[in-house]
């Protein structure tokens, strides 16, 4: 259990439990990390119809230990609001979904009502991640597959993109990070790898949809 919580903390290292509502981030070069996603695999759908659905609570686990749970809170044409739940600590996160674009713009932890919706007015956070942009063909995160089924708990699901990022933040290590998304679904599976000596992998898939 105890192996499964460090890996996680480190598994959502973009949840980093501070007070401030503008989080660095360590990563290889934030400049050198900008992949150029020529090579990426080609994107012909919505990137809107990854969206999870607003109302739900999203419950992930490895094997049967509880990991974190997600709620989907508000959402207008641009963004999307999720309420992440790690321990019971809650953190807000904001994205800007787009059909062509998924990016973190927003994240505080310890809200004071972390079930009250801001998602039509907040200050955007200066450290931006950009998971996917069809547009502008960088992005922190590489598009590395697409595919064609994937099984959790919750369900089979098809077209699922798959993104990765390969961070520096362990000495000695790479850590490597790769999430699934799945159509109506959004995240429905990241899994953690840590090279080197020490190294292990660990996993959260979605369990539970309420």
């Amino acid at each position: 259990m105890k192996k499964v919580i460090c890996s996680m903390i480190l598994l959502i290292v973009l949840l980093a439990c501070t007070n401030e509502e503008t989080l660095p981030k360590d990563k290889k070069g934030k400049e050198e990390s900008q992949i150029q996603q020529v090579d990426r695999p080609i994107i012909e759908g919505n990137l809107l119809e990854y969206r999870p659905k607003v109302g739900t609570t999203r419950v992930f686990k490895n094997n049967e230990d509880e990991i974190y749970q997600q709620k989907v809170l508000a959402e207008n044409e641009e963004y999307i609001q999720l309420t992440i739940l790690l321990s019971g600590a809650p953190t807000t996160q904001i994205y800007r979904w787009t059909d062509t674009e998924i990016t973190l713009v927003y994240e505080h932890s310890s809200p004071a009502d972390p079930s009250k919706s801001i998602v039509n007015q907040f200050t955007p956070m200066g450290d931006l991640e950009t998971l996917i942009n069809l547009e502008m063909f960088t992005a922190d995160w590489q598009l590395i597959d697409i595919k064609d089924e994937i099984t959790v708990p919750v369900g089979r699901f098809q077209d699922v993109y798959v993104l990765r990022m390969i961070t520096d933040e362990v000495e000695g290590a790479d850590t490597i990070y790769t999430r699934y998304f799945a159509k109506g679904t959004g995240l429905i599976k990241e899994t953690f790898e840590l090279t080197g000596e020490s190294g292990y992998t660990d996993e959260a898939t979605l369990s539970i949809i309420e």
